[in-house]
């Protein structure tokens, strides 16, 4: 279960940074780090994936 929650988070901050608008162009593995850093905090990911694995029942 964890695994396909971690999965899908990453595709979700991936497919947003594939579609964001004003994108720039990458030249190294930093920069682009550096971005999906800012877009993650821009859309508050961390703070919103926490939440929901609070909310989340295990039996």
């Amino acid at each position: 279960m964890w695994d396909m929650n971690i999965s899908g988070a990453f595709t979700n901050v991936a497919e947003g940074i594939k579609n964001a608008e004003g994108k720039p162009r990458f030249h190294n593995h930093e920069e682009q780090v550096t971005y999906w850093i800012q877009f993650m905090n821009e859309y508050e990911f961390l703070e919103n994936f926490t939440d929901g694995i609070d909310d989340m029942e295990f039996e």
